[in-house]
């Protein structure tokens, strides 16, 4: 493998810098495991070389946290992590609906190495975290490779485009990625400044983003402004507690940029409520000025790469239920207003110690035959068709 060098160049000056007069460091290094077995119901017809029978999948990723922090206030995070798939859809062609890979994607640091590729299993090793950082009280700075999260929303994280996690992966393996660049921030009472760099191999992945959020007793407010993937781009976001109720609200503007047809206007707002110790409710909405209004234009790719699902308003709600201290169930219902087609989501979370979890979380479409959430959302010509996947997935969770 030929690597240039000169994209290790500043990992290896700031660690030689930073760390080689320190005598006194402290050294931190914690493990964890997961592993999901899943059962993927593939909604499609004459589409896929599957022959219709349900996909089993085992992933297991086993990952290690390591800091290695200086006296001097330099701290150097990394998270190797080796996964391993099996699943008959590893070698199905790209553009198979019962495709399925864990391969890393290309970031700008070419760190990530195949281990094994077999028929029907895979494993990877790659640095999912590599940050060299300098901090203090009012003060951080960092450059290499962290999972950059912004916003305030939970379910459709309008700012959180480099590491969400999509509604419709709901019942899926949850692996946060993460991206090389850099970034500073600086806080001062009750106002905080950050300026965050997203540096990718494809520079029309390129991001550089200015925050600043003002905080006070009940109300948090975040401006957003930069240039976002060959795009302007602007954004307000808020949080604010009323007596027990917590309330977000979320927008990104992008006036103009490279690719893109249409001004792009996305907002959301979301409130949680306790009712009890032991019973709460969680409400989210989302509006999306790209989206489609009518299912005849519904297309399998996404408009754009700003685009979060394919209509112009999602409702999603929740309840949440604490059975017993160590088990929570909870169910959800993510709602496309226009079409009114509904993905069911239904999650049992057990917590068996203090350092393994369980997970139970099933995800079903329920929509009306070319609704978005539904198993035949698109049909084709030669009595094909294409809807929404039924996934069930149980998964652990262990730290040791």
């Amino acid at each position: 493998m030929n690597i240039p060098f000169k994209k290790y160049n500043f990992l290896v000056f700031l660690f030689i810098l930073n760390f080689y007069p320190v005598a006194h460091a402290e050294f931190e290094m914690n493990q964890e495991f997961n592993l999901y077995l899943s059962k993927r119901e593939i909604n499609q017809k004459n589409l896929s070389q599957h022959d219709n029978t349900p996909l089993y999948s085992q992933l297991g990723w086993v990952a290690s946290n390591i800091r290695y922090s200086s006296e001097g206030q330099f701290n150097l995070e990394l998270r190797p992590e080796i996964r391993y798939l099996r699943d008959e859809g590893i070698n199905f062609a790209t553009n198979d609906p019962a495709h399925f890979r864990i391969k890393p994607f290309k970031r700008y640091l070419p760190l990530e190495w195949r281990l094994h590729e077999g028929h029907q299993n895979e494993s990877y090793l790659s640095l999912e975290k590599a940050k060299i950082s300098f901090q203090n009280n009012n003060f951080e700075s960092y450059i290499g490779r962290k999972a950059v999260s912004l916003g305030t929303l939970r379910i459709f994280p309008i700012w959180n485009k480099f590491s969400k996690i999509s509604p419709l992966s709901f019942a899926a393996p949850q692996i946060v990625t993460t991206q090389d660049g850099g970034g500073l921030r600086y806080q001062l009472d009750d106002k905080m400044f950050q300026f965050i760099a997203v540096i990718d191999d494809n520079e029309a992945k390129n991001a550089y983003l200015s925050e600043f959020v003002l905080y006070s007793d009940t109300l948090e407010t975040h401006l957003l402004i930069g240039k976002w993937w060959e795009a302007n781009a602007a954004g307000l976001a808020f949080t604010k507690d009323f007596g027990g109720m917590n309330v977000k609200g979320e927008a990104l503007y992008i006036p103009s940029g490279k690719n893109l047809n249409n001004k792009i206007l996305q907002a959301g707002f979301g409130s949680e409520y306790a009712f009890t110790e032991t019973l709460s409710a969680f409400f989210e909405y989302f509006y999306e000025s790209n989206g489609n209004s009518e299912k005849k234009d519904y297309k399998i790719s996404l408009l754009d790469r700003f685009s979060f699902l394919q209509n112009k308003s999602y409702v999603f709600t929740q309840g949440l239920w604490k059975a017993t201290p160590t088990l929570n169930i909870s169910q959800g219902f993510l709602i496309n207003i226009n079409d009114k087609s509904t993905l069911i989501l239904s999650k049992a979370e057990y917590s068996f110690s203090e350092s393994t979890d369980f997970t139970l979380a099933l995800s079903t479409p329920t929509g009306s035959i070319g609704s978005e959430f539904s198993t035949k959302t698109f049909n084709f010509p030669g009595d094909r068709s294409l809807g929404s996947p039924t996934l069930l997935s149980l998964s652990m969770k262990v730290f040791f």
